[in-house]
Protein backbone atom coordinates (compact mmCIF):
# COMPACT_ATOMS: atom_id res chain seq x y z
CA UNK A 1 0.00 0.00 0.00
CA UNK A 2 1.16 3.18 -1.01
CA UNK A 3 2.45 5.31 2.45
CA UNK A 4 0.22 8.48 0.78
CA UNK A 5 -2.99 6.12 0.81
CA UNK A 6 -2.16 4.91 4.23
CA UNK A 7 -1.47 8.22 5.80
CA UNK A 8 -4.81 9.18 4.22
CA UNK A 9 -6.59 6.32 6.04
CA UNK A 10 -5.28 7.40 9.25
CA UNK A 11 -6.13 10.74 9.36
CA UNK A 12 -9.85 9.81 8.27
CA UNK A 13 -9.93 7.02 11.13
CA UNK A 14 -8.50 10.61 13.27
CA UNK A 15 -11.56 12.08 11.95
CA UNK A 16 -13.73 9.71 13.13
CA UNK A 17 -12.29 9.73 16.48
CA UNK A 18 -12.18 13.07 16.69
CA UNK A 19 -15.72 13.18 15.40
CA UNK A 20 -17.04 10.89 17.93
CA UNK A 21 -15.99 13.09 20.70
CA UNK A 22 -16.87 15.86 19.53
CA UNK A 23 -20.47 15.31 18.72
CA UNK A 24 -20.59 13.42 22.45
CA UNK A 25 -19.47 17.04 23.42
CA UNK A 26 -21.60 19.05 21.24
CA UNK A 27 -25.00 16.59 22.12
CA UNK A 28 -24.44 17.39 25.47
CA UNK A 29 -23.96 21.32 25.22
CA UNK A 30 -26.77 21.90 23.01
CA UNK A 31 -30.08 22.16 24.63
CA UNK A 32 -31.95 21.37 21.64
CA UNK A 33 -30.29 18.40 20.77
CA UNK A 34 -30.14 17.36 24.48
CA UNK A 35 -33.40 17.62 25.03
CA UNK A 36 -34.19 15.17 22.49
CA UNK A 37 -33.01 12.65 24.74
CA UNK A 38 -32.01 13.95 28.23
CA UNK A 39 -35.63 13.77 29.89
CA UNK A 40 -35.67 10.21 28.90
CA UNK A 41 -32.44 9.34 29.78
CA UNK A 42 -32.75 10.25 33.26
CA UNK A 43 -35.59 8.58 33.74
CA UNK A 44 -34.10 5.46 32.58
CA UNK A 45 -30.61 6.43 34.78
CA UNK A 46 -33.45 6.79 37.77
CA UNK A 47 -34.95 3.08 36.91
CA UNK A 48 -31.74 1.50 36.36
CA UNK A 49 -30.92 2.71 40.04
CA UNK A 50 -33.53 1.31 41.76
CA UNK A 51 -33.92 -1.44 40.40
CA UNK A 52 -30.08 -2.35 40.81
CA UNK A 53 -30.47 -1.46 44.49
CA UNK A 54 -33.35 -3.80 44.73
CA UNK A 55 -31.68 -6.90 43.01
CA UNK A 56 -28.58 -5.39 45.41
CA UNK A 57 -30.86 -5.89 48.38
CA UNK A 58 -32.29 -9.19 47.11
CA UNK A 59 -29.02 -10.86 46.66
CA UNK A 60 -28.02 -9.80 49.94
CA UNK A 61 -29.49 -12.54 51.95
CA UNK A 62 -27.90 -15.19 49.59
CA UNK A 63 -24.29 -13.45 50.61
CA UNK A 64 -25.50 -13.84 53.86
CA UNK A 65 -26.60 -17.05 54.18
CA UNK A 66 -23.58 -18.23 52.14
CA UNK A 67 -20.77 -16.73 54.58
CA UNK A 68 -22.30 -19.45 56.97
CA UNK A 69 -21.06 -22.15 55.14
CA UNK A 70 -18.12 -20.73 52.67
CA UNK A 71 -14.76 -19.01 53.09
CA UNK A 72 -14.60 -15.46 52.33
CA UNK A 73 -12.54 -15.39 49.85
CA UNK A 74 -14.78 -17.37 47.86
CA UNK A 75 -17.79 -15.74 48.53
CA UNK A 76 -15.94 -12.45 47.39
CA UNK A 77 -15.53 -14.04 44.12
CA UNK A 78 -18.35 -15.89 43.49
CA UNK A 79 -21.31 -14.21 45.50
CA UNK A 80 -20.46 -10.63 45.70
CA UNK A 81 -19.42 -10.71 42.24
CA UNK A 82 -22.09 -12.00 40.73
CA UNK A 83 -24.07 -9.55 42.60
CA UNK A 84 -22.64 -6.42 41.74
CA UNK A 85 -22.23 -8.01 37.69
CA UNK A 86 -25.95 -8.55 38.11
CA UNK A 87 -26.82 -5.33 38.86
CA UNK A 88 -24.62 -3.56 36.56
CA UNK A 89 -26.32 -5.12 33.87
CA UNK A 90 -29.60 -3.29 34.61
CA UNK A 91 -28.95 -0.40 32.48
CA UNK A 92 -28.04 -2.08 29.98
CA UNK A 93 -31.13 -4.21 29.56
CA UNK A 94 -33.38 -1.19 30.31
CA UNK A 95 -31.43 0.48 26.86
CA UNK A 96 -31.51 -3.03 24.87
CA UNK A 97 -35.59 -3.37 25.21
CA UNK A 98 -35.94 0.32 24.53
CA UNK A 99 -33.47 0.22 21.27
CA UNK A 100 -35.93 -2.52 20.74
CA UNK A 101 -38.96 -1.60 21.07
CA UNK A 102 -39.13 1.74 21.23
CA UNK A 103 -36.87 2.27 17.78
CA UNK A 104 -38.36 6.09 17.30
CA UNK A 105 -36.89 6.93 20.49
CA UNK A 106 -33.51 6.78 19.44
CA UNK A 107 -34.39 8.14 16.03
CA UNK A 108 -35.50 11.08 17.38
CA UNK A 109 -32.17 11.68 18.61
CA UNK A 110 -30.39 10.92 15.43
CA UNK A 111 -32.69 12.85 13.37
CA UNK A 112 -31.96 15.66 15.55
CA UNK A 113 -28.33 15.49 15.09
CA UNK A 114 -28.75 15.52 11.32
CA UNK A 115 -31.41 18.48 11.74
CA UNK A 116 -28.59 21.04 13.45
CA UNK A 117 -27.09 20.52 10.14
CA UNK A 118 -29.47 20.44 7.15
CA UNK A 119 -33.16 20.29 8.67
CA UNK A 120 -34.64 19.97 5.32
CA UNK A 121 -32.51 16.64 4.85
CA UNK A 122 -33.20 15.23 8.07
CA UNK A 123 -37.02 15.74 7.46
CA UNK A 124 -36.44 14.30 3.69
CA UNK A 125 -34.68 10.74 5.35
CA UNK A 126 -37.18 10.30 7.77
CA UNK A 127 -40.30 10.25 5.55
CA UNK A 128 -38.71 7.72 3.78
CA UNK A 129 -40.00 3.93 3.98
CA UNK A 130 -38.00 2.09 6.69
CA UNK A 131 -37.12 -1.84 7.21
CA UNK A 132 -36.03 -2.55 10.43
CA UNK A 133 -36.60 -6.26 11.08
CA UNK A 134 -35.24 -8.45 8.18
CA UNK A 135 -33.55 -11.65 7.76
CA UNK A 136 -30.49 -9.05 7.31
CA UNK A 137 -30.79 -8.04 10.53
CA UNK A 138 -31.41 -10.52 12.14
CA UNK A 139 -28.70 -12.40 10.72
CA UNK A 140 -26.45 -9.06 12.21
CA UNK A 141 -27.73 -9.92 15.11
CA UNK A 142 -27.44 -13.77 16.07
CA UNK A 143 -23.60 -12.99 14.55
CA UNK A 144 -23.28 -10.45 16.96
CA UNK A 145 -24.11 -13.10 20.20
CA UNK A 146 -22.85 -16.18 18.49
CA UNK A 147 -19.64 -14.56 18.23
CA UNK A 148 -19.33 -12.89 21.70
CA UNK A 149 -20.86 -16.34 22.83
CA UNK A 150 -18.02 -18.36 21.09
CA UNK A 151 -15.36 -15.88 22.62
CA UNK A 152 -16.55 -16.65 26.07
CA UNK A 153 -16.58 -20.49 25.67
CA UNK A 154 -13.08 -20.57 23.86
CA UNK A 155 -11.25 -18.57 26.81
CA UNK A 156 -12.84 -20.92 28.98
CA UNK A 157 -12.93 -24.52 27.54
CA UNK A 158 -9.93 -24.27 24.71
CA UNK A 159 -6.00 -23.65 25.49
CA UNK A 160 -5.00 -20.24 25.79
CA UNK A 161 -3.11 -20.38 22.67
CA UNK A 162 -6.67 -21.40 20.72
CA UNK A 163 -8.28 -19.15 22.38
CA UNK A 164 -6.43 -16.14 20.86
CA UNK A 165 -5.57 -17.89 17.44
CA UNK A 166 -9.25 -17.57 16.52
CA UNK A 167 -10.18 -14.14 17.09
CA UNK A 168 -6.88 -13.47 15.31
CA UNK A 169 -8.00 -15.23 12.57
CA UNK A 170 -11.09 -14.10 12.01
CA UNK A 171 -10.17 -10.77 12.17
CA UNK A 172 -7.69 -11.51 9.49
CA UNK A 173 -10.78 -12.99 7.65
CA UNK A 174 -12.74 -9.55 7.95
CA UNK A 175 -10.13 -7.29 6.83
CA UNK A 176 -9.28 -9.44 4.05
CA UNK A 177 -10.49 -6.79 1.05
CA UNK A 178 -8.16 -4.30 3.77
CA UNK A 179 -4.92 -3.45 3.75
CA UNK A 180 -3.75 -6.67 4.76
CA UNK A 181 -0.94 -4.69 6.56
CA UNK A 182 -2.95 -3.92 9.64
CA UNK A 183 -3.25 -7.57 10.61
CA UNK A 184 0.65 -7.75 10.68
CA UNK A 185 1.46 -5.73 13.49
CA UNK A 186 -1.64 -7.63 15.49
CA UNK A 187 0.27 -10.84 14.48
CA UNK A 188 3.53 -9.84 16.63
CA UNK A 189 1.36 -8.35 19.21
CA UNK A 190 0.06 -11.99 19.66
CA UNK A 191 3.85 -13.58 19.26
CA UNK A 192 5.15 -11.36 22.03
CA UNK A 193 3.34 -12.80 25.56
CA UNK A 194 3.63 -9.22 27.58
CA UNK A 195 1.57 -7.83 24.22
CA UNK A 196 -1.04 -10.44 23.57
CA UNK A 197 -3.61 -9.65 25.71
CA UNK A 198 -3.58 -6.22 24.26
CA UNK A 199 -4.13 -7.41 21.10
CA UNK A 200 -6.46 -10.16 22.04
CA UNK A 201 -8.57 -7.10 23.08
CA UNK A 202 -7.86 -5.29 20.32
CA UNK A 203 -9.64 -7.28 18.03
CA UNK A 204 -12.73 -7.67 20.18
CA UNK A 205 -12.77 -4.05 20.42
CA UNK A 206 -12.26 -3.63 16.53
CA UNK A 207 -14.90 -6.68 15.68
CA UNK A 208 -17.62 -4.88 17.91
CA UNK A 209 -16.95 -1.75 16.75
CA UNK A 210 -18.66 -2.77 13.17
CA UNK A 211 -21.45 -4.11 14.92
CA UNK A 212 -21.63 -0.73 16.88
CA UNK A 213 -21.55 1.30 13.29
CA UNK A 214 -24.29 -0.88 12.06
CA UNK A 215 -26.47 0.44 14.87
CA UNK A 216 -25.31 3.60 15.34
CA UNK A 217 -26.11 4.67 11.44
CA UNK A 218 -29.45 1.68 11.15
CA UNK A 219 -31.89 4.79 10.80
CA UNK A 220 -29.65 5.36 7.54
CA UNK A 221 -29.79 1.62 6.35
CA UNK A 222 -33.37 1.40 7.22
CA UNK A 223 -34.59 3.27 4.89
CA UNK A 224 -31.62 2.56 2.02
CA UNK A 225 -32.86 -1.40 2.19
CA UNK A 226 -36.23 -0.32 1.87
CA UNK A 227 -35.46 1.90 -1.68
CA UNK A 228 -33.21 -0.87 -3.03
CA UNK A 229 -35.54 -3.48 -2.46
CA UNK A 230 -37.90 -0.73 -4.18
CA UNK A 231 -35.96 -0.35 -6.99
CA UNK A 232 -35.24 3.23 -6.42
CA UNK A 233 -32.83 4.23 -9.60
CA UNK A 234 -31.18 7.19 -6.83
CA UNK A 235 -30.16 4.28 -4.16
CA UNK A 236 -26.46 3.67 -4.15
CA UNK A 237 -25.51 0.37 -2.33
CA UNK A 238 -22.26 1.70 -1.46
CA UNK A 239 -22.90 2.01 2.48
CA UNK A 240 -25.06 -1.19 2.42
CA UNK A 241 -21.80 -2.98 1.54
CA UNK A 242 -19.44 -1.09 3.19
CA UNK A 243 -21.78 -1.86 7.01
CA UNK A 244 -20.86 -5.83 5.02
CA UNK A 245 -25.11 -6.12 4.99
CA UNK A 246 -26.27 -8.51 2.21
CA UNK A 247 -26.90 -5.58 -0.40
CA UNK A 248 -27.42 -8.32 -3.34
CA UNK A 249 -30.32 -9.15 -1.29
CA UNK A 250 -32.16 -5.59 -2.84
CA UNK A 251 -30.52 -4.67 -5.50
CA UNK A 252 -29.12 -6.69 -8.55
CA UNK A 253 -28.60 -4.14 -10.81
CA UNK A 254 -25.46 -3.17 -9.81
CA UNK A 255 -22.26 -5.27 -8.52
CA UNK A 256 -21.09 -4.84 -5.28
CA UNK A 257 -17.43 -3.49 -4.58
CA UNK A 258 -14.87 -3.73 -2.04
CA UNK A 259 -16.49 -2.46 1.21
CA UNK A 260 -13.34 -0.12 1.73
CA UNK A 261 -13.83 1.40 -1.76
CA UNK A 262 -15.97 4.22 -0.62
CA UNK A 263 -13.23 6.09 1.41
CA UNK A 264 -15.08 6.61 4.67
CA UNK A 265 -14.62 2.89 6.04
CA UNK A 266 -11.33 3.99 8.75
CA UNK A 267 -13.74 7.17 9.41
CA UNK A 268 -17.04 5.26 10.24
CA UNK A 269 -14.06 2.70 12.42
CA UNK A 270 -12.69 5.57 14.40
CA UNK A 271 -15.94 6.87 14.99
CA UNK A 272 -16.99 3.44 16.46
CA UNK A 273 -13.92 2.69 17.90
CA UNK A 274 -14.77 5.49 20.44
CA UNK A 275 -18.17 4.44 21.38
CA UNK A 276 -17.22 0.73 21.63
CA UNK A 277 -14.94 1.83 24.07
CA UNK A 278 -17.31 4.36 26.14
CA UNK A 279 -20.32 1.72 26.50
CA UNK A 280 -18.30 -0.58 28.36
CA UNK A 281 -17.96 1.84 31.17
CA UNK A 282 -19.93 0.25 34.43
CA UNK A 283 -23.42 0.96 34.92
CA UNK A 284 -23.15 4.33 32.72
CA UNK A 285 -21.92 3.01 29.48
CA UNK A 286 -25.34 1.80 28.01
CA UNK A 287 -26.20 5.53 28.19
CA UNK A 288 -23.56 6.53 25.91
CA UNK A 289 -26.17 4.91 23.30
CA UNK A 290 -27.60 8.42 23.37
CA UNK A 291 -24.51 10.16 22.15
CA UNK A 292 -23.89 7.90 20.00
CA UNK A 293 -26.92 8.34 18.08
CA UNK A 294 -26.75 11.95 18.20
CA UNK A 295 -23.27 12.07 16.95
CA UNK A 296 -24.10 9.97 14.51
CA UNK A 297 -27.07 11.82 13.13
CA UNK A 298 -24.49 14.97 13.48
CA UNK A 299 -21.70 13.62 11.28
CA UNK A 300 -23.66 11.65 8.83
CA UNK A 301 -22.83 14.13 6.01
CA UNK A 302 -19.63 13.25 5.82
CA UNK A 303 -19.45 9.63 7.06
CA UNK A 304 -22.01 8.01 4.84
CA UNK A 305 -23.23 8.68 1.74
CA UNK A 306 -26.81 10.38 1.23
CA UNK A 307 -27.06 10.83 -1.87
CA UNK A 308 -30.02 8.63 -2.33
CA UNK A 309 -31.30 11.24 -0.26
CA UNK A 310 -30.44 14.50 -2.32
CA UNK A 311 -27.72 15.07 -0.60
CA UNK A 312 -23.81 15.45 -2.20
CA UNK A 313 -21.37 13.48 0.04
CA UNK A 314 -18.66 15.20 2.24
CA UNK A 315 -15.66 15.02 0.98
CA UNK A 316 -13.36 14.45 4.25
Amino acid sequence: MPPTELRARSERFLYGAVAAATGTFRALSDPQLRNEFWRVMKILLVMSLVLSAVLHLLLLPVEWISSLFLEPETIEATVTTFRYTAASTVPFLLISTCRCFSVSMFENVFFAGIATRDATLAASIRKKKAIYWDWEYVRHLLRFSLRQLGFGLVALIAKPLLGVLIPIFQFGYRIRHMEMVFLAPLLVAFIIPDTRNAALQLVHLWLDSRAMIRELFDPIIARLKSAAKDGDPNVSTDLLTDMEIDSEEHDNRANIRDWHQSGSDAARLGFGLVFCYLVQVPFLGPFVWFMGFASAGLFAPELVDLSAFGQSKKRM
